[in-house]
């Protein structure tokens, strides 16, 4: 399955169901840890590289905490999602793209993450369920956080991605 940019960036205005609000959050983690786990590979810089991957294991955890509410929800034994591709022509990013672009996207990424959680959360109708999304929520926020730090960073010092020794 291939992930347009609409569906990354999908209006979380829209009116949809609950059930489709989890599969797009699912797909939204997917796309959240390629892109840290192609920023790790795109950094020299060991702190930064090590915080890309964390992040990426971040955004793998969210999808399993997700498709357990999903299972739950649906009360299905078994489900898949099928494997996110983000073509090259749909992603956010292009190969051209400078680290500060990227970060600045996926900034605004976790942003949204962060809105769409919490109004996730304000529509269950289960408690324990509201409580997830919530602290999803709010992973997103730290994420956010984290990643204005690094620009921070990169905006002082231009090479602070490609730095091999950093102190």
């Amino acid at each position: 399955m291939v992930l347009m940019q609409s569906e990354i960036n999908m209006d979380i205005g829209k009116n949809i169901n609950i059930l489709e609000a989890f599969v797009i959050a699912i797909r939204r983690e997917i796309a959240a840890n390629k892109l840290y786990l192609r920023l790790a590979g795109r950094t020299f810089n060991p702190e930064c590289r090590k915080k890309f991957q964390s992040l990426a294991e971040d955004e793998k955890a969210h999808r399993d905490s997700l498709i357990l509410i999903y299972k739950k929800v649906v009360g299905a034994e078994n489900f898949n999602i099928p494997e996110v591709e983000i073509q090259e022509h749909d992603a956010p990013w292009k190969s051209d793209m400078t680290m500060v672009e990227i970060i600045q996207y996926a900034i605004k990424g976790e942003q949204e993450s962060a809105v769409f959680y919490t109004d996730l959360a304000a529509k269950q109708t289960d408690n324990l369920t509201a409580e997830v999304l919530k602290r999803l929520a709010e992973m997103e926020r730290t994420h956010e956080r984290m990643l204005k730090e690094d620009l921070e960073k990169v905006e002082k010092n231009p090479d602070w991605f490609e730095e091999k020794n950093h102190h």
